[in-house]
This record gives structure tokens, C-alpha cells and sequence, in this order.
């Protein structure tokens, strides 16, 4: 009986993921390097863990092993399994720039000039197979992370924050007479408190947008009768 069987309990993934792949690690373009393993290495070491792995390469029409589109080139897909889990994988045929093949060579503007993309060749879909299996062994767990670069999403914009003006010296005598009447029912009330509370040195500190918050807070402590003498501000507003 193979390991494979012997141990259905692994989580082989986690398995795959945890083995250090950094001095098997190569690169390929001419400008933007695109990092990769051997799948002559990659294979052997899935292989000697999971004995039963198989793969599939994808056949399309005629039997051929590729896809092609004349607009955007071609594309070649394997298929791995490990303990009867399969996932697939696709990749397209790029030339030595990263440039997607077509079956015609075709121009296409740099910032050092017109730069020429080949045709592809058989000796270009066989390469890109290969490494299409690689690419589905990481799915799978092993050197994964070596690809967390390729597919993150695009930084999202930057989010503004409002910015709220500080309280105007109307605002703050309203408060300090409030404190001040609360201060005459809980004598553990005063403006040292509640300014630790909010985590501010003064009430000078403190941000228009709290104001009426903060009201409302010192409100809830105070009678209708105290509430009577309390002077009214006008609804500030952020400008």
C-alpha cells in the first residue's frame, strides 16, 4: 500500500505548502521577471510524497493540446490530482517579454520602441505546458507563495477621511457649563474625567463632530430643571 493511502488523514496541502522551495526557485522574462521551479523538480518531489498524483493535459479541438485565439494568442490547461482532490489550471504562451503568442508576429509599442512578439512554436506550448503543471502542483500546495505576487488585486484608492474642525470657544463654554452642573450631582464628574475618557488632554481638543454626543451624554445626567438654564448653541456646523 503507498504512503498516500496510508496516511488519508494529512492534510497534504498544508503538507506541500510547508516545504521551503527558495533554492529551487528560477526566473524568466527579459524585463519583468516572472519567478518559477523546475517541474522536473517540482513533479519529483510531489511524486515521492504522493506516489498516486496524476496529471492531465488538457485536449481541445483535433485533439490538440492548446487553445488558440487569433486576437489574444494561445492557452494551455493542465490538471493535477493528489488524494482524489483535482484542480486545473491554464496558462498562456509568452515569449521571453511575457508577451502573449499568437500564431502571427505582431508589433506592439515600448517605452524604448516598437518591439516585435514572434510566433509561437511547438517548442514555445511544449515550455508552457510544463510550467502550466507547476503552476497547478502550487495550486495543490507546493511553492505557492512564490506566486502571491502574480494575482493580488490592484491597491484600492485612498479611502479620504473627513476632517473635522476642533470646537469653537462657543462649543466649549457649553460643555464646561454642563460639566459643571453634572460636577454638583457626582462630585467624581469633572472635566479631568471626561477628558481621559475621550483620551484628550482638553476640551479645546476635542472635534466638532462629538459635540453633539457629547450633549446628549451630559444631558442624560441633568433634570429638566438644570436643563432650563442651560444656554443653547446654535447647530455648529464643519466649516
Amino acid at each position: 500500500m503507498s504512503e498516500q493511502n496510508e496516511t488519508p488523514n494529512i492534510n497534504y496541502f498544508n503538507e506541500l505548502n510547508s516545504i521551503n522551495v527558495a533554492g529551487k526557485i528560477k526566473e524568466i522574462g527579459n524585463t519583468k521577471k516572472l519567478k518559477y521551479l523546475s517541474w522536473a523538480w517540482a513533479w519529483q518531489e510531489v511524486k515521492n510524497k504522493y506516489p498516486d498524483v496524476s496529471y492531465e493535459i488538457v485536449r481541445y479541438e483535433n485533439n490538440l493540446p492548446y487553445i488558440l485565439d487569433e486576437k489574444t494568442g494561445y492557452l494551455v490547461t493542465t490538471r493535477l490530482t493528489i488524494n482524489n482532490i483535482t484542480h486545473e489550471m491554464w496558462l498562456p504562451v509568452m515569449d521571453g517579454a511575457n508577451k502573449a503568442m499568437r500564431d502571427k508576429p505582431y508589433k506592439y509599442a515600448t517605452k524604448n520602441g516598437e518591439k516585435t512578439c514572434e510566433a509561437a512554436t511547438m517548442f514555445d506550448i511544449n515550455k508552457t505546458i510544463m510550467r502550466c503543471l507547476v503552476k497547478n502542483i502550487a495550486m495543490h500546495g507546493l511553492g505557492l507563495y512564490i506566486y502571491a505576487g502574480e494575482d493580488l488585486p490592484s491597491e484600492p484608492e485612498e479611502i479620504k477621511q473627513p476632517v473635522y474642525r476642533p470646537l469653537n470657544p462657543a462649543e466649549i463654554a457649553t460643555i464646561q457649563k454642563m460639566i459643571d452642573k453634572v460636577s454638583e450631582i457626582d462630585p467624581d464628574f469633572s472635566i479631568v474625567t471626561m477628558c481621559e475618557a475621550l483620551k484628550v488632554k482638553s476640551l479645546a481638543e476635542i472635534k466638532h463632530n462629538r459635540f453633539n454626543n457629547l450633549i446628549s451624554r451630559l444631558t442624560e445626567k441633568l433634570t429638566p430643571e438644570e436643563l432650563k438654564e442651560e444656554p443653547k448653541t446654535e447647530g455648529a456646523s464643519n466649516e
